[in-house]
């Protein structure tokens, strides 16, 4: 006896449609995932960039000024010269001494205070740099030079007035020796001694 077996009209899906519905679920859910993680990465890059661009930006300007006191090395080392040497009258100041290769925002005091000009706008009768460090404000730092035990000591601070705070001084500014000014001298050549490390630099030493 043979049996006949009536053909099914019912279809059993085939397996590449299960992969297919299986790959689109889990490409939803991928995707859900990385937009949450993708808004989580950028909200920490907003946060780290908010501390570090301040951060970044005052450290540029910590750079400039200690480029600037670099480049004043020269000026300081001609008054080293000229007080080691003695090369001077009884009421001579520094001021009146020529000193070679005096940059544009750079004055000397007649108490020997050296004053560089960081800002953009005159600051006691010192131009600003063409580059200024400080763009649109008056900023300044003095060199203030003290005689300790008949050496010449240089102590680097925020000049009167500037917008510079103190966190923005170089630890080569910071480092230089500190001395309470009301006891020393601070010129040898003019023999007077400053109440105050406000010295202001007028002139720019070469007149």
């Amino acid at each position: 006896m043979i049996h006949r077996f009536k053909k099914s009209n019912s279809k059993l899906p085939a397996s590449g449609v299960k992969k297919s519905k299986l790959v689109n679920y889990v490409s939803r859910k991928i995707k859900g995932i990385t937009l949450v993680e993708l808004m989580i990465v950028i909200s920490l890059i907003a946060i780290l960039a908010a501390i570090a661009i301040p951060i970044y930006s005052d450290y540029k300007i910590r750079a400039r000024i200690g480029g600037e006191i670099t480049k004043i090395g020269s000026v300081k080392a001609q008054i080293n010269e000229i007080i080691s040497l003695g090369d001077f009258s009884e009421g001579d100041q520094i001021r009146n001494i020529y000193i070679y290769t005096m940059p544009q925002n750079v004055g000397v005091a007649t108490n020997g205070i050296i004053t560089v000009n960081l800002g953009s706008v005159v600051y006691s009768n010192i131009p600003a740099a063409d580059n200024p460090v400080i763009s649109d404000d008056r900023a300044a730092i003095h060199l203030v030079p003290f005689i300790v035990n008949t050496s010449l000591v240089w102590s680097c601070e925020n000049a009167n007035g500037s917008a510079l705070t103190d966190d923005l001084l170089p630890n080569s500014c910071l480092e230089e020796t500190s001395v309470n000014i009301n006891n020393i001298c601070v010129s040898s050549i003019n023999n007077t001694c400053s109440p105050s490390s406000n010295g202001n630099g007028n002139g720019n030493g070469n007149n």
